[in-house]
């Protein structure tokens, strides 16, 4: 199974995968994908990423966005795009961070969770 959720951020969000989320609480082993791309990347305007797993280990932390992966219709070019794949254990949560600095018009996040 796949479960994909796409997140359009014009600010900073501390918990991208807090609920609503389907991927609030990982519901089983497999593997995680993470895309991301902004619509800004320089010395004073970008975006960063932060992955905490509930075991407390951070795979990533500050992690900056690349510029122009993704189009007008939100389709993500897998050129441009930061990808980054690990595997997840059922259960927990994993804390996903998104932190702007300066001004990011937007930036596309796409988390998919193949099991």
């Amino acid at each position: 199974m796949i479960i994909k959720e796409s997140f359009l951020l014009a600010a900073s969000n501390a918990d991208i995968l807090a609920a609503p989320s389907r991927l609030a609480a990982i519901p089983s082993v497999g593997v995680l994908t993470i895309e991301a791309s902004a619509t800004d990347c320089d010395a004073t305007n970008f975006g960063t990423l932060t992955l905490q797993p509930a075991e407390g280990e951070i795979p990533f932390q500050d992690l900056h966005i690349p510029f122009g992966g993704f189009t007008a219709d939100a389709a993500m070019d897998n050129d441009l795009a930061l990808a980054i794949e690990l595997e997840v254990a059922q259960g927990g949560h994993l804390g996903l961070a998104y932190n702007e600095n300066g001004t990011v018009a937007l930036t596309l996040i796409i988390v998919t969770l193949t099991f």
